[in-house]
């Protein structure tokens, strides 16, 4: 019996490590750098910063706007959209980086995610 509450109880902390690790796995929209390739081969790259700034590339184009968090939406305003919002779905973020996100407009974007949050000037 006492065998048994052992193995019941190194069973319940490994689910609760598990949770753990879970909450701590980083979420899409959080500060970092994500990135990816249009069609056409062409980078783009999405910078948030850890004040909700951010700044976007493609290819030679920059943009500047902010970036919210809702549940598990990313909300983006750019300057050049005068303000206008959009909100993206996202999925986890596997352990590669990669993640599903789905606009508003249904279009389906696979992108990666690192925490590295380059200097931008």
């Amino acid at each position: 019996m006492s065998r048994l509450l052992l193995l019941f109880s190194l069973v319940s902390l490994a689910a609760c490590a598990a949770v753990a690790a879970d909450e701590n796995s980083p979420k899409a929209g959080d500060p970092g750098t994500y990135t990816r390739s249009l069609d056409d081969g062409t980078l783009v790259t999405l910078v948030i910063r850890r004040d909700g700034s951010l700044v976007r590339t493609i290819g030679k184009e920059v943009g500047t706007g902010t970036a919210r968090t809702q549940g598990n939406e990313i909300c983006f305003a750019f300057a050049e959209d005068n303000g206008v919002e959009y909100c993206w779905t996202n999925g986890p973020i596997r352990s590669d980086g990669t993640f599903e996100s789905t606009g508003p407009d249904g279009t389906l974007l696979v992108l990666k995610y690192s925490p590295d949050i380059p200097a931008i000037d």
